[in-house]
């Protein structure tokens, strides 16, 4: 009963364009999807930086500035998976509230590799 009432609200949320899931994907695939792509997306910006700061700190600053977009953003995200790392499961609000997140984090992440893009980065979406 408790799987159904699960689907149930998946559902509902997500027709009520609380969550968005692309075709294809099942919500957990969506979220870890996102999660690695913002760990590449910010993995490559921690390489780059110190390059780009002494190239071009207008960008550096962008950067920067995009990057605390993403945290704030993907922050219910990442939440999300230390709860599955350390408990092996996360309570029902934390993944309704994590997938909702995922959007935003996807948004952040995509602007951040975009900057990351116009400076010569090779970040992989």
């Amino acid at each position: 009963m408790h799987r159904l009432a699960v689907v149930v609200l998946v559902t509902v949320f997500g027709a009520a364009g609380c969550v968005s899931v692309p075709t294809g994907e099942s919500l957990r695939e969506y979220t870890e999807r996102v999660f690695r792509q913002q760990n590449r997306v910010t993995d490559e910006l921690l390489w780059r930086l110190p390059e780009i700061e002494a190239s071009n700190p207008e960008l550096a600053d962008r950067l920067l500035d995009a990057e605390q977009e993403l945290l704030a953003d993907c922050e219910p995200l990442n939440d999300l998976a230390i709860q599955y790392r350390d408990q092996g499961r996360a309570n029902f609000g934390s993944q309704m509230f994590g997938a909702k997140a995922a959007s935003d984090c996807e948004a952040s992440t995509r602007e951040l590799a975009t900057l990351l893009d116009g400076s010569g980065s090779s970040v992989q979406r």
